[in-house]
């Protein structure tokens, strides 16, 4: 009995866990670098959808879609005034908790898809608390944006 307790025991603790965990500082030299778009824009809506995954069909899972109406664009070629950027739910998944009417400052990257090409899906933006995305009140950010 002790042994298979200890054996339980061993496998819960040695499990993966998937929760977000964002390693290192991420200076804006880099947060650009590593994004497809950077922009400020306003949020207009918000709307949470369901997503599947290719390699598992069955299991559906939330993202938040997103419009912002783009006030400045710092990197990428941002054709329309609107912006649309999905987002994890928060909670674990690395989703940035965006509010309504509120502006940020957003680094954002093409959507991946989860098959095993990982091809860049032009149609949509992503972003997540691992980037540098952030309100658009931090002054210190945009000057550094301006400067870069």
């Amino acid at each position: 009995m002790k042994y298979l307790c200890a054996t339980v025991l061993l496998i819960l603790f040695t499990l993966k866990s998937f929760c977000c965990s964002c390693i290192g500082f991420n200076s804006v030299e880099s947060g650009l670098k590593n994004s497809d778009v950077v922009f400020v824009g306003k949020v207009l809506s918000k709307e949470i959808i369901d997503l599947s995954d290719p390699l598992y069909p069955q299991m559906l899972f939330q993202q938040v879609k997103l419009k912002f109406l783009v006030t400045k664009a710092y990197k990428g070629k941002v054709k329309s005034d609107t912006l649309t950027v999905i987002t994890g739910m928060g909670k674990g998944d690395c989703g940035y908790p965006f509010e309504m009417n509120k502006n940020y400052i957003v680094y954002s990257s093409y959507y991946r898809n989860v098959d095993k090409r990982r091809k860049k899906d032009k149609r949509f933006l992503s972003t997540d608390i691992c980037q540098r995305t952030r309100s658009s009140d931090d002054k210190d950010e945009i000057i550094a944006l301006e400067n870069s």
